[in-house]
């Protein structure tokens, strides 16, 4: 079904807004230099935001678990020679995964600020991915990295709804925000609104939320 989308989507150009508004929010808030920073991309997609990230000037972990999605990055990134600043890991949030670490995988991130991005991935995964997907976080986050995330909220009460068939859990943005409190991040910034993520006709409630690591893994 993906690699289907995928072969349909090429077009790598062009960042989603929220990628414009993270890049706008660590040079005014963070003040971070790309250079000294890779961007871990969750669920990286179609690749668009991992490419622009990489025109940014900033090193690439493009996370997928489609090869073929991973592929159309590394050919944008040979284009626009920025290959050298990739990296790329084709996984699945489930148990067998959740104990590898970035730094033993790419031991050449020990030293960079590791900023955990995901865009429409959280509520793209089951309650049991997700709760994988932190222990993941967890296990390679260190005292100082970044978390930004958008996601689909819950609104009137909805847990989930349905697009081309495709089944979308809906979160309750106050529990994330507790979740990421409890695992030693501080919040930022955060909020909840519409006109975010338009899409066609779609003008979803979504929720963002921009956090900082306190403390390095136990």
């Amino acid at each position: 079904m993906w690699e289907d989308f995928y072969r349909s989507n090429r077009d790598l150009r062009q960042p989603s807004p929220f990628a414009l508004d993270v890049r706008l929010w660590l040079d005014n808030q963070i003040k971070v230099d790309p250079k000294y920073c890779v961007v871990i991309d969750i669920g990286a997609g179609s690749g668009r935001d991992s490419c622009f990230f990489l025109r940014e000037g900033f090193h690439v972990l493009a996370i997928d678990s489609s090869q073929l999605a991973l592929e159309l990055i590394k050919n944008f990134a040979e284009t626009e020679k920025s290959i050298n600043r990739l990296l790329t890991l084709q996984m699945r949030f489930d148990h067998k995964d959740v104990s590898l670490t970035v730094e033993k995988s790419f031991p050449s991130i020990k030293s960079k600020i590791r900023i955990f991005y995901n865009r429409f991935f959280l509520h793209a995964i089951t309650k049991m991915e997700q709760d994988v997907f932190f222990d993941w976080i967890e296990n390679n986050c260190c005292n100082g990295s970044l978390f930004a995330s958008e996601y689909r909220v819950q609104s009137a009460g909805d847990e989930y709804y349905f697009f081309d068939n495709h089944y979308r859990r809906l979160l309750v943005h106050t529990e994330l925000l507790t979740m990421l409190r409890q695992d030693s991040f501080e919040v930022l910034d955060e909020h909840v609104g519409r006109d975010l993520a338009r899409f066609h006709d779609e003008n979803p409630l979504i929720g963002r939320v921009f956090a900082k690591r306190t403390k390095d893994a136990d």
